[in-house]
């Protein structure tokens, strides 16, 4: 996850990064809380409104 956070840190617009960092929120360790989660899902979505990722984690 470190590694994750560390290449958004250095792409910030890459959205597919952004997902990848939301599959942390659906394993059973909750490595991503649900508000960081949903904050990350409504940045993806502004940008890529059609996200599978994001919508699922908005309930979309």
């Amino acid at each position: 996850m470190f590694h994750t956070r560390r290449a958004i840190e250095l792409s910030p617009d890459d959205v597919s990064l952004k997902e990848h960092l939301l599959l942390f929120h659906d394993i059973p360790e909750k490595l991503v809380t649900t508000e960081e989660a949903r904050k990350i899902a409504e940045e993806i979505i502004s940008v890529a409104p059609d996200s599978p990722t994001a919508k699922s984690i908005l309930g979309m």
